[in-house]
């Protein structure tokens, strides 16, 4: 890999990063040891979902938010906050000034939550957490989900796909008018016979509220989602997580990819091109490494792309094959990913 760079260092020298998506890293040290952990467990449990569904991201410093207010943030189209805790004047100001421009927001965990319960961001669909339910024992056997399955009363009772368990932490929360409820929060099934305890009942908290305010739209998903990823590893944690940045995102990343979840996938551009990394983890272990499995069959698509492609497999060393649809969706067929694999792509003129 070090080879690889220093052979392509023309390349390398004016990359910059392109995602228009920013996940944003917790300032270290801020909180206490045990609340500290919880964040970076929020954080890390987000940035796995997120790399494991390719959603390309930049990684944002707290700390950096209120210096980049401006032509700074405004490259990005999302930004995902995870569990920051209460927010200082000047970046809860920058983040709402963002947001009325157009930005879209999704806080999860207890961001913008105040020491009061006061929700900080006017652009959260959240106004103020009224309780704060945490441990295993305070939210055992409770869930998220679609809602109920059916309102006819001789359909038995059961409720509709992701159904999610809850852990870690989860406030409850006074909502906005204006907030779009999504999911329902199912509260602790009823101890007793099978004949009275009819299973976990809708509590009427949604598992997640959406606010548009000026131009933007913000998503708040007022429990850790990230952190129960990252500790339980249900993968319809993570769906869930992603399903609402992507719904937030409305179509602006423009990149996508049919690979294994394995393949960690990151954007970039160097001059004219765009330059997309993909490093190949299927020999990742928790400590060490072992031999990659070589990933064959990978695709990537570039929606809205009215102009012919050229697109070069560095490491392999070969053009790859790209096929444009009738609605500018560019389909590039990836070669075989050994270690890892560096794709230039480039926009020619259209043809007349």
């Amino acid at each position: 890999m070090m080879r690889f760079h220093r052979d392509h260092s023309l390349l390398y020298d004016g990359l910059a990063p392109c995602a228009v998506t920013g996940l944003v890293r917790p300032v270290r040290g801020e909180a206490g040891r045990e609340r500290h952990d919880e964040v970076v467990s929020e954080f890390r449990g987000l940035f796995a979902a997120l790399q494991e569904r390719h959603v390309p991201f930049d990684v944002v410093p707290a700390e950096a938010i209120t210096a980049m207010a401006g032509a700074g943030l405004d490259r990005y189209r999302l930004l995902v906050v995870p569990d920051a805790g209460p927010l200082d004047t000047d970046t809860a100001r920058a983040l709402d000034a963002w947001v009325a421009g157009g930005g879209r927001l999704l806080a999860t965990g207890a961001t913008a939550i105040g020491a009061d319960g006061q929700v900080q961001l006017d652009c959260l669909p959240g106004e103020r957490a009224t309780a704060e339910l945490a441990g295993p024992d305070a939210l055992r056997s409770t869930f998220v989900a679609a809602g109920p399955r059916s309102e006819d009363a001789d359909v038995p009772i059961g409720v509709r796909a992701p159904v999610v368990p809850l852990h870690g932490r989860r406030h409850e929360m006074t909502w906005r008018r204006d907030a779009e409820p999504h999911l329902a929060v199912l509260g602790r099934a009823p101890f007793g016979p099978p004949e009275l305890a009819y299973g976990n009942a809708p509590t009427g908290e949604p598992g997640y509220a959406v606010r548009r305010t000026g131009a933007g739209v913000a998503a708040q998903i007022p429990w850790s989602v990230g952190r129960a990823y990252r500790e339980l590893g249900v993968t319809a944690l993570r769906d869930l997580a992603v399903g609402v940045a992507v719904d937030l995102l409305d179509g602006a990343e423009r990149l996508s990819a049919d690979l294994p979840e394995q393949v960690e996938l990151t954007v970039g551009r160097s001059g004219a091109a765009t330059v997309v990394h993909l490093l190949n983890q299927t020999g990742v272990r928790r400590a060490g490494m072992l031999a990659p499995v070589t990933v064959h069959g990978g695709v990537l698509r570039i929606r809205n792309t009215h102009r012919p492609l050229l697109v070069r497999a560095l490491v392999a060393g070969m053009e790859c094959r790209v096929r444009t649809e009738v609605d500018g969706t560019a389909t590039i067929a990836v070669p075989p990913i050994r270690r890892f694999e560096v794709l230039e792509v480039w926009e020619l003129p259209a043809q007349p």
